[in-house]
């Protein structure tokens, strides 16, 4: 998958999960909340958890390539 997709058609599994999303001007590494109907967010990861986090409002999505070796 190489193309922007919906966000209605990304994956809605677990918090964990990272992926590239846009609101059209903007791109980010964002998750789906705990509760998955308060919507998408993104933040910093540190190492005890999120430092911080903010919800955006998507309308595409990439998944994430892998990292580099």
């Amino acid at each position: 998958m190489d193309k922007w997709q919906p966000i209605d058609t990304a994956p809605q599994t677990s918090p964990s999960e990272r992926i590239l999303v846009t609101d059209g001007c903007n791109c980010f590494v964002a998750w789906l909340s705990e509760d998955k109907y308060q919507g998408w967010i993104y933040g910093v990861d540190g190492s005890s958890g999120v430092n911080y986090a903010q919800e955006c409002c998507p309308s595409h999505w990439l998944p994430l390539p892998e990292p580099p070796k």
